[in-house]
């Protein structure tokens, strides 16, 4: 992935990263339509909220000129795909994701998390470049 900028900061819309995690927002909105309504106040909304900070959090990053501050951005959106991925443990555990679902989920979560591993390393790069001077 080459790093695009405007105006000193990426568009959020050309990170994979980002574009990966909106398909997995989309994924876990599908599957959760499907919980029992009493789980709409609980775990239904902390894994909706999770999931959704996973890319926000690296749109917001994505606005920033410091490569440093974007990584922490970087770093808390991947902290969001751990907790949507223990969110959705428990649902399976719960019985209201299937076998199928659950695998789909597995492999796109393991997709956002290589793509945020790998934009990680290219800003720490990136922000190691800058910093020596």
């Amino acid at each position: 992935m080459v790093i695009s900028t405007i105006g000193g900061c990426m568009d959020h819309r050309d990170i994979e990263a980002y574009k990966k995690a909106m398909e997995l927002i989309i994924a876990v909105y599908g599957v959760s339509s499907r919980f029992p309504v009493d789980e709409r106040d609980g775990l239904l909304r902390q894994i909706r909220s999770s999931v959704t900070e996973i890319a926000t959090n690296l749109a917001y990053g994505a606005t920033m000129v410091d490569h440093g501050e974007f990584a922490h951005y970087v770093a808390l959106a991947e902290g969001k795909v751990g907790e949507t991925e223990c969110g959705l443990a428990i649902a399976r555990g719960l019985h209201y994701v299937d076998d199928e679902a659950n695998a789909t989920l597995a492999s796109i979560i393991e997709d956002v998390r290589s793509s945020i591993r790998t934009l990680r390393v290219q800003l720490r790069r990136k922000s190691s470049r800058y910093s020596m001077f």
